[in-house]
């Protein structure tokens, strides 16, 4: 009973980051289209929009980055299979977990070089919108705990599928 209210209540967690990161892309991505809309219609009027292009830039940079974080939530990174389905299924596992651990390595990395990058863009602004540029850092470590988070999340789920009997 105690080890269903623990899966219960991480799946609760899991579904509550996920909607927000599926909420924050969906609002972004609005939010891209209205800042496009309103630069190509500016121009032939001759109205001068010049936030546009730079707010266009943050929104895309930030959809991007937690782009990569939902695609690891169901297992959806980029990588080549075809030789690895070659080989016999216990030298896949093997694999699976090698690249696993290398791909948390890799956004530990991510998370630490974000932090990095974060901390120097402290003092600098953006030259139109006057914004500190470390708000547009903060997508790189979040994109790399978001990723770990999904990925562990992605491992655990297909793992239980396999206990269960699923493939």
């Amino acid at each position: 009973m105690q080890k269903k209210k623990e899966v219960g209540l991480l799946q609760k967690c899991t579904n509550s980051v996920n909607y927000v990161v599926d909420t924050a892309v969906i609002i972004l991505t609005l939010s891209l289209l209205i800042v496009v809309l309103l630069q190509i219609i500016s121009r032939p009027l001759d109205l001068s929009t010049v936030w546009t292009e730079e707010l266009t830039r943050f929104i895309f940079i930030w959809i991007i980055f937690l782009g990569v974080a939902i695609g690891f939530r169901n297992d959806e990174s980029p990588r080549i299979t075809f030789f690895i389905k070659l080989l016999p299924r216990s030298f896949q596992n093997v694999l699976a977990v090698i690249t696993t651990l290398l791909t948390i390595c890799f956004f530990v990395l991510l998370f630490v070089t974000g932090l990095n990058l974060m901390a120097q863009q402290l003092s600098d602004t953006s030259a139109v919108l006057r914004i500190t540029l470390a708000w547009i850092g903060l997508c790189v470590p979040l994109c790399a705990v978001l990723s770990i988070f999904n990925l562990l999340q992605s491992v655990f789920s297909s793992s239980n599928a396999l206990g269960k009997g699923g493939e």
